[in-house]
């Protein structure tokens, strides 16, 4: 995987494919913002999906890998786990 940060338009830091520092990582003000960051992001960085929403659960990931507010919406899995819960949340084809 691909370990980098960057920044979107607003500056807001995110991670695209690494989740090993989950829980030292970003907190975001809103959960729309880390599912996008924290979930869709990193799987369409794989270049093998075009539209996580379409091939993914990803309300699903997001409850199990996010924390809550109080958290920051911080992901809270490592890299693999991450990888592992995706898998689990694949949609019927």
């Amino acid at each position: 995987m691909t370990d980098y940060q960057g920044r979107d338009s607003e500056g807001f830091t995110y991670r695209t494919d690494d989740h090993d520092d989950a829980l030292t990582g970003t907190r975001y003000t809103s959960r729309d913002d880390a599912i996008l960051w924290e979930v869709v992001k990193p799987i369409q960085g794989t270049g093998e999906v075009s539209d996580a929403y379409a091939e993914y659960d990803v309300e699903a990931i997001a409850e199990t890998i996010l924390g809550d507010y109080d958290e920051g919406y911080a992901c809270k899995v490592t890299d693999d786990e991450f990888w592992q819960v995706v898998a689990e949340h694949e949609a019927a084809k």
